[in-house]
């Protein structure tokens, strides 16, 4: 489904390009009922499995103007993917969700209470919090705006919760894998060596300009968590080159480098973002 996406933007004459254009330039369609609604979010909601950093931005711009006028929708689409296993799509929809909360034209209070009720259980009471920490930073961003706008409500809920730190699962220490030494196919090798910090021989632009910068406030092993990050993508996200290797090296590399925004990345960036969330 991912590779079958990746790439509509290139096609003017795509309709649902088309309509994603046209919703996020603030147009739409008249909708015969909610439940037209909900079949068109879920159908854009899927799309935020995509790679592409316009197709997944421009969805999510889009999501947000139609929900604004709708917000009712908000807590239906986290029900409705709450069981997706992609952290892309969660995570983006959470966000797309505290967007709209930002923009929304309907002020009414017992749909903004019903939505931060279901957040604060689904999220915040947990034995874990959701592992990503973009996800937390939107679900948390909403609470707080549902507790400015109401703040007679604020008894029902414990601050403790909805602030960070939270109750997450220790970072496990895995036992040396080899990664730097170990040979593995195009796909996976790539992975490797776009990820490596700086101190692990040549490093990669992703593992020094992004992950490494984001540890440097925090007082953790690089190393463990390079060991970590790549055996996480591989037991836990389940990265196959015989899945993505022949896609990922089809993208090439021409459009490529850290300054780039607009572009279909390949899918190891995706499992790459995923993992240093996590």
């Amino acid at each position: 489904w991912t590779e079958y996406i990746n790439g509509l933007e290139f096609d003017s004459e795509n309709r649902l390009i088309q309509l994603i254009k046209m919703y996020n330039e603030g147009n739409g369609l008249a909708f015969s009922g909610k439940k037209q609604l909900e079949l068109l979010l879920t159908l854009l909601g899927w799309l935020l499995t995509s790679s592409s950093r316009w197709l997944r931005d421009t969805t999510a711009k889009a999501m947000v103007e139609i929900i604004k006028n709708n917000f009712f929708m908000s807590e239906i689409l986290l029900k409705k993917f709450e069981m997706v296993n992609d952290p892309y799509v969660i995570q983006r929809l959470y966000g797309i969700v505290w967007g709209a909360c930002v923009k929304r034209k309907d002020k009414n209070k017992i749909v903004f209470e019903s939505l931060a009720t279901y957040i604060y259980n689904h999220v915040f009471q947990s034995e874990f919090v959701y592992p990503d920490i973009l996800m937390r930073d939107y679900a948390r961003l909403t609470m707080g705006r549902f507790l400015y706008e109401f703040p007679e409500e604020e008894s029902h809920y414990l601050r403790s919760l909805i602030e960070p730190p939270y109750v997450s699962k220790k970072i496990p220490k895995i036992d040396e894998q080899g990664y730097l030494d170990n040979s593995y196919g195009s796909g996976l090798y790539q992975i490797i060596h776009s990820m490596k910090f700086e101190g692990m021989g040549m490093y990669g632009d992703f593992g020094r300009y992004t992950f490494q910068s984001a540890l440097r406030d925090f007082e953790v092993d690089h190393k463990q968590i390079f060991n970590y990050a790549i055996y996480f993508i591989i037991n836990d996200l389940g990265y196959d080159d015989e899945l993505f290797g022949d896609y990922d090296n089809s993208l090439g590399g021409y459009n490529y480098n850290r300054h780039t925004t607009a572009k279909v990345e390949k899918k190891k960036k995706k499992y790459q973002w995923i993992s240093m969330y996590n």
